[in-house]
């Protein structure tokens, strides 16, 4: 076994990634979500894993006999640890992984699994699995585990579950993304129309909403309607709102802006948040049951009025609308 001598910088790099993937390792509920996944798809089968991190998936999953298994992981501290312990019947590469429809990886595997979720679901990775830059989309020759991601919108009239964060450090902070001063010598007057541009898509204090980060606990959605819903299906093609209005990837722009939208009508001082999941055959995990840090920002609606929400599949990124007006989250 190759040992390792690091400076104290690196020292501590390995040491963070070490403490997050020992929460990975003790996720009880995530890592029985992903084992019975396995347990009835991967035997004989040629598998793929994308960003692997230390391996705690595909140590799961090599005990399922696949045919094969490759694990792909981008970050050079991680592989540097995972390649002294996993089992050698994985397959490790230290590779970035991109866009799949555009970089097919080779060999193809009949099964991808992965963990690229961010809190919000689609500011990670999983849209790698999405056609940009494909005119004519076919169904792909993989099938991704999860393949299904959930966005939902709630609706909640009393606080219930949750409590208003009080830590300052913790609250949005629209302004910290706005050009003030460049530094530089400068057109003064481009440099205000622009911050009159940008800066109101990022202030989200006017008189008909408001933004909070919130802490929650699982009695958050007791006292809770879904009002909005969309389902996201890689592996078909599929994006279905609502339940019934069902959309096929080839009938879709896909670049940087394709988004789920959503439009619903709500009541003066409504609360609205969103819960995020992925789903693979019948069984759904909704990440706030799970290690990640999921997206805890709520929006308190002021009158009786319609609300618009969006979600880019590029970086995540929300936009909320309430009349007329668009905040960027």
């Amino acid at each position: 076994m190759k040992i390792l001598t690091l400076g104290g910088s690196r020292l501590r790099d390995y040491k963070d990634l070490i403490e997050r993937y020992l929460i990975l390792q003790n996720d009880q509920l995530r890592n029985m979500w992903y084992l019975k996944s396995f347990a009835n798809c991967i035997k004989d089968k040629d598998c793929v894993e994308i960003g692997t991190g230390l391996g705690v998936l595909s140590s799961i999953a090599i005990g399922f006999e696949p045919k094969s298994l490759i694990a792909y992981e981008g970050s050079k501290t991680a592989y540097d640890i995972a390649k002294q312990c996993l089992n050698k019947n994985i397959d490790l590469r230290n590779i970035i992984v991109e866009n799949l429809y555009q970089n097919p990886l080779n060999p193809t595997p009949d099964i991808i699994f992965h963990e690229m979720l961010g809190n919000r679901i689609w500011d990670e990775g999983c849209h790698l699995f999405l056609p940009y830059g494909v005119t004519d989309w076919k169904p792909p020759t993989w099938i991704a585990l999860p393949g299904e991601f959930i966005t939902e919108v709630y609706v909640t009239k009393t606080q219930s579950g949750f409590d208003f964060e009080r830590e300052p450090n913790n609250w949005p902070n629209p302004k910290k993304n706005i050009l003030i001063d460049p530094g530089v010598s400068t057109d003064l007057e481009w440099l205000q129309k622009l911050k009159n541009i940008v800066y109101p898509m990022f202030n989200l204090q006017d008189d008909n909403v408001d933004v909070m980060n919130i802490t929650y606990n699982k009695n958050l959605y007791d006292d809770a309607r879904c009002v909005a819903k969309c389902w996201v299906d890689v592996n078909k093609g599929t994006m279905t709102t609502n339940g019934t209005e069902v959309t096929s990837f080839a009938d879709m722009e896909w670049n940087k802006d394709t988004a789920i939208k959503f439009d619903f009508d709500i009541e003066k001082d409504s609360f609205v948040f969103f819960r995020f999941g992925m789903k693979y055959r019948t069984s759904i995990f909704y990440l706030d049951t799970g290690h990640w840090d999921v997206f805890k920002t709520m929006f308190k609606i002021k009158k009786d009025t319609n609300v618009k929400i969006d979600q880019k599949f590029n970086n995540g990124e929300i936009g909320i609308e309430v009349e007329g007006k668009r905040h960027i989250v």
